[in-house]
C-alpha cells in the first residue's frame, strides 16, 4: 500500500489554538513558560502564516497528501459569526488557502474538536452540552465547514481526552458519561454523514470502554488510535486497537512526534513494527487507510522548528513505510 493508490500521509494542523485551557492566566506548565504563552484562550486568532506557509510546504516536499485543519476559532462561521476570534479568516478567505493547499498536493480536511476537554473555542456553547441547543449548534458549524470545505471527504470530529484528570487545572471541568456522551457523539457523526461527509474521530472510548464502543461506535467513522509511546508495553492500546480491526473499523492511526519517546518510536521504525504485527495477523490492509502526524505544534514562530522536524520524521517513515509494503509484494 503506498501513497499512488490512496493511502493517507496526513498532517494535524492548528490553526485554532483555543482548545487546551479555559484560564486567563495560566500557571507554569511543565512544557516550559515560552509554550504556556500559546496554550491559555486569546480573543485573537495567534497564527502566524509564514510559519504555516513554511509548514505547508515542506509537507509537499516530503509527499505528503493531506492537511487535517483544526479550525477552532480562526474561521467566522456564517451560522455563528460570534464564535470567531479578532483576525479570524471569512469563508472566502479560507477557500482560497484551501485552493493554495491543494495546488501544493495536500487534501484539506476539517477538524472541529468537540470533546469537553478541547471545546474552549465553542465558547458559552460549551456549557450547554448534553441539550438539544447544543447538538443544533453543533450540526450548524459542521454544516457550515462542510460547504467551505466543499464536501471533504473526512470530518475530524475529534473526542480526546474527556476526562477529569486531563481538565484538572481548568476552572470548568465536565466529563460526559453514558447516554449523554453517546447522544451528542452520534448527533454529530449524524450531522457529518448528513452533509456526505465520512466522520473520523480520536478513539478514546475504546480504552475505556471497548465492549460498549464495539456495541455502539458505527462502523462507518473512522478509528485514529493515539499512543505517544508507540509501544506494546500498553496493552490497552494493543487491546482496543486489535479489537477494532477485528470489528471491522477502518483506522488512521496518530503517529506522535509530541514526546521524545513518539519522537524516537518514529526514528526507530518501532511503529511500523507495531503495525506489522497487525497485518501478519491477517487483517485486511485496505483497513488502515493511513497514518495522521499529531506534533501537537503550533504554527508560531517558536514552533517553526519543531514542526519542521516533525514532518522530516514523518516523511522518514513514510519512506520506510513504503519500502517495507513494497518488498512484500
Amino acid at each position: 500500500m503506498d501513497a499512488s493508490n490512496g493511502m493517507i500521509w496526513g498532517d494535524l494542523l492548528h490553526l485554532g489554538m483555543n482548545m487546551w485551557c479555559d484560564w486567563e492566566n495560566p500557571v507554569p506548565m511543565s512544557y516550559g513558560k515560552e509554550e504556556t504563552l500559546i496554550r491559555w484562550p486569546s480573543d485573537k486568532v495567534r497564527t502566524d502564516f509564514s510559519v504555516w506557509r513554511d509548514w505547508t510546504g515542506a509537507m509537499a516536499k516530503e509527499k505528503l497528501n493531506m492537511a487535517v485543519i483544526d479550525i477552532g476559532e480562526t474561521l467566522v462561521y456564517p451560522s455563528h459569526p460570534e464564535l470567531a476570534a479578532k483576525g479570524a479568516l471569512s469563508p472566502e478567505q479560507m477557500r482560497k488557502e484551501l485552493d493554495r493547499l491543494r495546488g501544493l498536493g495536500l487534501e484539506p480536511i476539517p477538524k472541529l474538536n468537540f470533546s469537553a476537554g478541547h471545546n474552549r473555542w465553542m465558547n458559552e456553547y460549551r456549557r450547554m452540552m448534553g441539550t438539544p441547543e447544543y447538538r443544533k449548534v453543533c450540526a450548524e458549524l459542521i454544516s457550515d465547514v462542510c460547504d467551505i470545505f466543499g464536501g471533504p471527504r473526512f470530518f475530524h470530529i475529534g473526542y480526546d481526552e474527556e476526562t477529569a484528570g486531563h481538565q484538572s487545572r481548568f476552572q470548568y471541568v465536565v466529563v460526559r458519561q453514558g447516554e449523554v456522551w453517546w447522544r451528542d457523539f452520534l448527533s454529530v457523526v449524524a450531522a457529518v454523514e448528513k452533509k456526505g461527509v465520512r466522520a473520523w474521530c480520536f478513539s478514546d472510548m475504546a480504552w475505556r470502554h471497548l465492549d460498549e464502543f464495539l456495541k455502539r461506535m458505527p462502523k462507518s467513522v473512522v478509528q485514529c488510535p493515539w499512543n505517544y509511546c508507540v509501544s506494546e508495553k500498553h496493552p490497552e492500546y494493543i487491546q482496543s486497537v486489535e479489537a477494532m480491526l477485528d470489528a471491522g473499523f477502518d483506522m488512521v492511526p496518530d503517529v506522535g512526534t509530541f514526546t521524545a519517546k513518539s519522537q524516537e518510536a518514529i526514528e526507530t521504525g518501532e511503529g511500523e513494527r507495531l503495525f506489522e504485527r497487525f497485518t501478519a495477523k491477517g487483517y485486511p490492509e485496505k483497513q488502515l487507510l493511513g497514518f495522521l502526524l499529531c506534533s501537537w505544534a503550533r504554527p508560531i514562530p517558536y514552533h517553526r522548528a519543531k514542526g519542521l522536524k516533525s514532518i522530516a520524521y514523518f516523511g522518514d517513515f513514510k519512506r520506510r513505510w513504503e519500502a517495507r509494503m513494497a518488498s512484500r509484494r
